[in-house]
């Protein structure tokens, strides 16, 4: 029988090429604190054995979704925000790790203040091995200070964002934005809603030789 229950959250974990990674990244999220939650892995063409890799999991929470071609970044992430069924989309890397507590401490806030779209978190960086580095990403917290902010840099790390659903799937990205389509997005975002951030360390960040500058407007800051 299908389950046609929708979760609560979806975890949207956009993959090219990552088989040394993505595994990881999945494993924290099937070690949340919270569970009820869908993993949606739309995989962007890989032609390593990141698919493989995903199909070795058989936990029924985890949706791959394969694009016939490599679509890049700003489709592949729209595909993700249409096909997302949970009431809170959380985004992750496929390099990355989220902290167990993430979901729970995300989906309470969100719980708790309805006049937010969207809440992200500090970040703890690792190296390629995933080891623990003394380095943190800190973000601003406050709607006002993020806003403030966006005039010189983003200043919500996209890896650690929990987002309304449906706020989402009505503004989308841009697809003519190959960088920074994340910034642009967070941008529009806030010029109706409040944007913030929790002051904890709520992902794990994967600094490594493979990441592509052009991907992501983090890798810049």
């Amino acid at each position: 029988m299908v389950n046609t229950k929708k979760p609560r959250v979806t975890v949207f974990i956009p993959v090219y090429n990552r088989e040394q990674y993505v595994g990881e990244a999945i494993e924290s999220i099937l070690a949340q604190t919270f569970s009820d939650f869908e993993i949606l892995v739309v995989d962007d063409g890989s032609t390593d054995t990141s698919v493989e890799k995903i199909h070795s999991y058989t936990d029924p929470r985890i949706r791959l979704i394969s694009n016939k071609e490599n679509l890049g970044i700003p489709k592949t992430r729209n595909k993700g925000v249409e096909l997302a069924r949970g009431q809170y989309m959380a985004m992750l890397d496929s390099d990355d790790k989220a902290h167990p507590e993430r979901l729970e401490k995300q989906v309470a806030f969100l719980d708790l203040h309805p006049d937010y779209a969207q809440i992200g978190s500090w970040c703890r960086m690792m190296d390629a091995q995933g080891h623990v580095l003394n380095k943190i990403k800190r973000q601003p917290v406050l709607p006002h200070d993020i806003h403030a902010q966006f005039l010189f840099r983003c200043a919500m790390s996209n890896r650690s964002i929990m987002a309304r659903t449906a706020i989402l799937q009505e503004y989308g990205y841009r697809n003519d934005f190959p960088r920074c389509q994340d910034y642009e997005l967070h941008v529009r975002l806030a010029k109706k809603y409040k944007l913030g951030n929790i002051p904890e360390c709520l992902v794990y960040g994967r600094i490594h030789p493979q990441q592509i500058t052009g991907q992501t407007s983090e890798l810049d800051q």
